[in-house]
């Protein structure tokens, strides 16, 4: 074996020892499983959680507000590196539409 073929090999045996764990998925069928979100921006987090709260509407399974239960969520948005929920009271549209009636 020459100074080439060795220093090939020692790349390729480095290369798979420095490799070993990171292809490694964790299977989400573990009950312990916990995704790691630690590299996502918090815009793109909300984003999915608006994405989420729509796809629960067309659904027929509105998420309400905890602290105040007749309000429906409707969004999130980050203002001033806060994040902020919208809820609207829920009926509220058809109390519009009757006043407008009236």
């Amino acid at each position: 074996m020459n100074r080439s073929q060795r220093r090939k090999l020692m790349k390729e045996r480095f290369r798979l020892v420095e490799g070993a764990g990171r292809n490694e998925t964790p299977d989400p069928e573990q009950e312990d499983f916990i995704p790691d979100y630690s590299q996502v921006s918090p815009e793109k987090i909300c984003e999915g959680i608006e994405i989420l709260l729509s796809e629960l509407r067309k659904k027929d399974f509105p998420v309400y507000d905890f602290d105040n239960k007749n309000k429906v969520v409707y969004g999130i948005r980050i203002i001033g590196g806060k994040a902020y929920f919208l809820a609207v009271t829920e009926g509220k549209d058809e109390e519009q539409k009757q006043e407008e009636n009236q």
